[in-house]
Parts: structure tokens; C-alpha cells; sequence
């Protein structure tokens, strides 16, 4: 699925821009990859892909695993391609044009195929881990469905179902009762 927004992404004082192309539409909260590009240097742009809530740090303070990935094509030359397009219900041939597409947004797809079929951590060993103040922090634009102004200090976790029927996990504030909820990655499990 592509989308088109914009917002910032703050890359240490760098002041960048990331374009959402691939994902869920609320890609802050429910796993997305944004093409970021820089004013300095407009023809490197990367793909960042957000991950929340894949594990709970010890304090128990919900965090997202950020990848930054190059859209280099060689680098991917490595990958078992016939594999990812299985594993994805995807056309081989169609992986590979996206993979050497000229446009870089239209190489996202095929990039997020691999990531998917290896785990982001293949695509970038040294990802962020980041606190809701450091994504608040990174994505000035955007905000985490944590409905608290406090640092998370998570008084109690709980699995549940929205109103949906979904699977979310729930968590609340010890200083204020906020609560946000987050929705896991449970694709691997045999929930009822």
C-alpha cells in the first residue's frame, strides 16, 4: 500500500523531510516506511522504517525500533529474491523491476519485501530504539496515540481487544492515568 504525506524528520540538527509511501496510513503507530530526504543532500535520500511497540524496554516504556536502509540496489544482491516473492505473494520479475526502479519511491516496496522476509535488523544492525519523547522529538509533526504529556513511567500493561476486535495493548500512566493504545505485532501467534 502507497500514501502520500509529509512531514519532519529530525535527523540529530539535520531538519529533513520524510515522504510516507509505504505501510499502515497511521504509520507512526501501526508500523510504516517513510522516504527521508535532506536539503544537503537531496539525491541520497533513504527509507526509515517505524516499528512500535515490537518488545517493551525493562522500565516497561513502550519504544519503537527505527531502520534506516539505503536504496542502493546492489547492496540487496545478496538476498534470495525467488524466496522474498514467495514468502510475499509477490511476481519475481516485479520485485526485481522495483528493486532497479530510477524512482526511489517506487524501489520502497520491494525494499520492505526483503525487510519483511529477513527482519529489518538484516537491513540495519544499528536501528534506533526509541522513548515516545525521542519519537515526539524525531517526528515533530506527529504524535504517538500515548494520550499522556509525561514521559511514560507505565504503571500497567494489558493485552485487550478495540472496538474492532483487534488485538491492542494497553498502557497506563502512573502520574496522570493516561492511557494509549498500541497495537502489537501478533502476526506470528495463534490468538482466539
Amino acid at each position: 500500500m502507497s500514501n502520500e504525506i509529509t512531514t519532519t524528520v529530525m535527523a540529530g540538527d539535520k531538519k529533513c523531510i520524510g515522504t510516507y509511501c509505504y505501510g499502515d496510513v497511521d504509520w507512526i503507530d501501526h508500523c510504516g516506511a517513510l522516504l527521508v530526504t535532506c536539503d544537503d543532500d537531496p539525491d541520497n535520500p533513504w527509507l526509515e522504517v517505524v516499528q512500535p511497540l515490537q518488545a517493551y524496554n525493562s522500565s516497561m516504556d513502550p519504544i519503537w525500533e527505527v531502520y534506516r536502509i539505503g536504496l542502493d540496489p546492489d547492496y540487496f544482491d545478496w538476498a534470495d529474491l525467488p524466496a522474498v516473492a514467495s514468502c510475499c505473494g509477490l511476481d519475481l520479475g516485479e520485485l526485481k523491476t522495483g528493486l532497479q526502479d530510477p524512482d526511489p519511491i517506487n524501489r520502497v516496496g520491494a525494499i520492505c519485501a526483503i525487510g519483511e522476509y529477513y527482519g529489518f535488523g538484516e537491513l540495519d544492525p544499528y536501528h534506533l530504539t526509541l522513548n515516545v519523547p525521542e519519537v515526539r522529538e524525531r517526528y515533530p509533526d506527529e504524535d504517538p496515540d500515548f494520550n499522556c504529556e509525561h514521559e511514560p513511567n507505565v504503571e500497567s500493561a494489558i493485552l485487550d481487544k478495540d472496538e474492532n476486535g483487534d488485538l491492542v495493548i494497553v498502557l497506563v500512566c502512573k502520574k496522570c492515568d493516561g492511557k494509549g493504545e498500541f497495537v502489537p505485532d501478533l502476526n506470528d501467534c495463534d490468538w482466539e
